[in-house]
């Protein structure tokens, strides 16, 4: 009994299988184990950047206030008054 694998809902001897039995049955696991190590490659992306915090997001308007004060082109009070308006 230990040597009867169900297929297709029937019971088969994997020794009554032959050699292309056995590779089809080999792939077949293969292809399983591929798709599910996939899946939990993918959960796992979708887990670590949905735990990215909105605090390292900004808006390229806040980029480009950023890099005006950086050059010298507004005065402090000018970027202040931006950055409130931008949000």
């Amino acid at each position: 009994m230990s040597n009867l694998l169900c297929h297709a809902g029937t019971w088969v001897s994997i020794g009554n299988m032959g050699i292309g039995g056995r590779v089809g049955l080999i792939l077949n696991l293969v292809l399983w184990i591929g798709l599910l190590a996939g899946l939990a490659l993918l959960a796992v992306r979708a887990m670590r950047h949905a735990r990215v915090p909105a605090a390292t997001f900004q808006s390229p308007a806040k980029e480009i206030l950023q890099a005006q004060y950086a050059r010298g082109e507004i005065t402090r009070e000018e970027y202040e008054l931006r950055k409130k308006n931008i949000g």
